[in-house]
């Protein structure tokens, strides 16, 4: 009894080895120990946490690069708008005398085309309405003063051999002498008064 109880007893206080970790093997056969195989782990778990480290580093550089690009644009166009409105302003500010100036003009050419007019008589009004074109003010004053004399000069009932008269006064030319006269002032044949070419040409033969 004694030795049963001995032997249980020496049985329980017998310690069963621990089981060793078989070394680590890959994919293509090579072996490593555990201690390696952590160290890899470590490594690896290293590696990545660096990669995602740069990776945010990297994104934070980005975006304060594209944040500073980006004011320097906002500023550069604040720039460029107030040159160009400070440019705007000094044209301006040069303009309006000038401006002025036209405005003026554009009253005393209109003052002397008016007077040049009411001394020539409704003839001329009529006339100058009827020139062909568009003509402005100034266009107009001086075809008056180029013609003033078609309007001063007093119409006989016969003005002799250029301008051929008739019992009753009328004015006759051929179709040549009227298209030589416009040819001369400018003029369309179909544009030319007859009165004031008579008008003219007997002008132009009393100072000859």
């Amino acid at each position: 009894m004694a030795d049963e109880t001995t032997n249980t007893t020496a049985s329980e206080q017998t310690t069963t080895p621990p089981t060793a970790t078989p070394p680590a093997q890959t994919a293509d056969g090579v072996t490593f120990t555990a201690e390696q195989q952590a160290h890899i782990d470590k490594l690896i778990g290293d590696a990545r946490t660096k990669s995602r480290e740069q990776a945010k580093a990297d994104i934070a550089k980005a975006q304060t690069k594209a944040e500073k690009d980006a004011a320097t644009a906002r500023l550069t166009e604040q720039e460029q708008y107030k040159t160009l409105s400070e440019q705007h302003a000094a044209r301006i500010a040069e303009l309006e005398p000038l401006e002025a100036r036209v405005i003026d003009y554009q009253k005393a050419i209109d003052t002397l085309l008016a007077a040049k007019l009411e001394a020539l008589g409704p003839t001329a009004k009529k006339t100058v309405e009827t020139l062909p074109g568009e003509l402005d003010a100034l266009a107009k004053l001086t075809w008056l003063n180029a013609n003033e004399a078609l309007f001063a000069t007093v119409i006989p009932p016969n003005i002799g051999a250029t301008a051929r008269g008739r019992d009753n006064g009328d004015i006759t030319f051929t179709d040549q002498e009227i298209a030589d006269y416009a040819a001369e002032k400018g003029f369309r044949p179909q544009d030319i008064n007859k009165q004031l070419m008579a008008a003219d040409l007997r002008a132009r033969a009393q100072r000859s």
